[in-house]
């Protein structure tokens, strides 16, 4: 268990830069899709469209947003999670 918190601990600051890139891209993708809306941008971070919300969109380009939107958070959350955990466990 020690060897995977340490290597995860390692490979940290790639997860970070990784992050960063995620960030930016779903701020350009949120821009490209809903034009330069400051809320809309925030409000992208804590939305997670349900399946019943990505099935019944008839737009394939407002589905394809809203898959990559949740994509983007959960990995988001995850990478937010994991970090904190490492942080804690290694002070």
């Amino acid at each position: 268990m020690d060897q995977i918190l340490g290597f995860i601990h390692d490979i940290l600051p790639f997860f970070h830069v990784l992050a960063a890139l995620v960030i930016l891209v779903k701020i350009y993708w949120v821009i490209k899709t809903k034009g330069l809306d400051f809320p809309a941008i925030v409000i992208s971070f804590f939305r997670i469209y349900s399946d019943v919300q990505l099935n019944t969109s008839s737009n394939k380009k407002r589905a394809n947003y809203m898959r990559f939107n949740n994509f983007t958070n959960y990995y988001l959350y995850l990478w937010l999670f994991i970090s904190i955990l490492i942080y804690v466990i290694f002070l």
